[in-house]
């Protein structure tokens, strides 16, 4: 969905659940708790840059799944952001 992108670390709160993710790769499902959570998209290799930090919100009883869209080169038509989309894959 981002296919110029780094490979890329997401930190949730101050840990990192996910390391070195590049275009192609996915992580297992993992458990947050309900509520709204900071989430930080940063690259993964050389000079740390930070491609996203914001808000994201998850429900109980649900399964959100979070990706990145977009490009993060300079002048890139769309820009580098991350969605989120509700799987039927747990409820």
């Amino acid at each position: 969905m981002a296919p110029d992108a780094p490979a890329v670390n997401v930190t949730v709160g101050n840990e990192t659940v996910a390391s070195n993710v590049a275009f192609g790769n996915v992580s297992d499902y993992m458990s947050f708790t309900e509520g709204t959570h900071n989430v930080s998209v940063t690259t993964a290799r050389g000079f740390e840059l930070t491609l996203f930090e914001g808000n994201v919100s998850l429900e109980s009883g649900t399964a959100t799944t979070l990706y990145a869209t977009g490009e993060v080169s300079t002048g890139a038509d769309t820009s580098f952001e991350p969605v989120t989309l509700q799987d039927d894959a747990f409820t």
